[in-house]
């Protein structure tokens, strides 16, 4: 199995994390997988065989080849069909909004197809992704549309994006009633935005963003036990650490690493 990140260009490394392909046969990758949320979505292609996604209640469907992924509020189960074959534009939580037709909050925990989210340049944009031999022809491809698009639309919401940046450098520690925001705009009308354009709302972004580093403390061993695993992010005890872990993995943490979570190990342990 091979899963590796790219750097986007400067020109977009306001709006991406990063570009990412994962590939493996059947033989490699063969089970359901299980993703946590991170707070950002993604644009995905599959260019190998398709993948199932199981719903809430046991049922699955496929997934379209190309669609944007909104941002995950609960665990993700997902199953390879045969050969995987991905390539994934990771955008950082605000960075969708500018080129996308809808507003962030309409597809949480949803696979919406290209075309829905970008409008008919989408299916032309997935063609061509997919008709691609390599990794390099797709970011190649992507950086170019994007460049464009991302140009000619509307500015990002600064003051989402300054909201977004306080709550991630305090790794989702900042209270959120005491986040600091312009004069002119109310608490209120922040909210709205930020839904809009995060897909999830202030306190919601916040606690997965503390997760997200308590899990990658968590795989990468950078910790001695989980008491103080919880109190070095920010929870009250271990029991609100475990308690939000279940919400947002369906898991105990000990669970956790008995699990198919091969999928978070591997963006965890890449940062």
């Amino acid at each position: 199995m091979i899963y590796k990140e790219f750097e986007p260009s400067d020109d977009l490394k306001s709006i991406l994390k990063c570009y990412w392909v994962l590939e493996g046969t059947s033989e490699e990758i063969n089970e359901k997988q299980t993703i946590v949320p991170d707070g950002c979505m993604e644009m995905i292609f599959h260019y190998g065989d398709f993948y199932y996604q199981y719903l809430p209640d046991g049922s699955k469907i496929k997934q379209p080849r190309c669609f944007v992924f909104g941002q995950l509020t609960q665990k993700l189960e997902i199953e390879p069909s045969g050969d995987s074959g991905m390539f994934a534009v990771r955008f950082k939580p605000e960075g969708l909004q500018p080129i996308s037709q809808m507003a962030a909050k309409e597809f949480q925990d949803s696979a919406v197809p290209l075309d829905k989210v970008l409008g008919p340049e989408g299916l032309s944009l997935g063609s061509k992704i997919l008709d691609a031999s390599t990794s390099e022809e797709r970011i190649k491809l992507i950086e170019h549309y994007l460049t464009a698009t991302f140009e000619s639309s509307a500015i990002a919401d600064s003051i989402v994006n300054d909201a977004v940046n306080t709550i991630i450098s305090s790794q989702g520690r900042q209270k959120i009633n005491e986040l600091p925001i312009e004069s002119s705009v109310s608490r209120r009308t922040l909210e709205r935005r930020f839904t809009d354009t995060v897909g999830v709302n202030l306190k919601q972004l916040s606690k997965i963003i503390r997760l997200k580093t308590a899990v990658h403390k968590m795989i990468n061993k950078e910790y001695n036990t989980l008491t103080e695993l919880a109190y070095d992010n920010g929870y009250y005890d271990q029991a609100h650490f475990i308690k939000d872990f279940k919400k947002y993995t369906g898991l105990t943490p000990k669970d956790f690493f008995d699990s198919n979570f091969s999928f978070t190990h591997l963006v965890y342990e890449n940062g």
